[in-house]
């Protein structure tokens, strides 16, 4: 498991409650990785749980490069390869499909339904 730094977590109460918000996140924690697009901080890093960042660490959040890429849904599904990917999938199944949400999971639902179309952009990995 590769080591990741526990400031980049949005602070937490000890019952489990967040302590700042997403602006306030953004900013504290844009000094640490000043090279993450603000959006990704704020929708990756700050709505996941500590278990995701931990498991994407060994891409070396300091040294990361992002760019927009703008492309059509048709290669998000069946070029990325992001449909053969197990956690996709599993979460597909488990969330979706089953019915089983969590407060994280059911407005990207209802968004989904009602727009057809993600609430923000995937993030997708080139490592070729």
């Amino acid at each position: 498991m590769y080591k990741f730094e526990k400031e980049y977590l949005p602070k937490h109460s000890k019952l489990d409650k967040l302590l700042e918000t997403p602006d306030e996140y953004y900013k504290r924690v844009n000094m640490l990785l000043p090279n993450i697009p603000e959006e990704v901080l704020k929708d990756f890093f700050y709505k996941h749980c500590s278990l995701d960042i931990e498991e994407h660490a060994w891409l070396n959040y300091r040294i990361l490069e992002f760019s927009k890429e703008r492309m059509d849904s048709s290669f998000i599904y069946y070029k990325s390869g992001v449909l053969k990917n197990k956690r996709v999938l599993i979460d597909k199944e488990n969330h979706f499909e089953s019915g089983y949400l969590t407060p994280r999971t059911e407005p990207i639902r209802d968004y989904i339904l009602k727009y057809h179309t993600w609430p923000v952009a995937p993030i997708l990995l080139y490592n070729p």
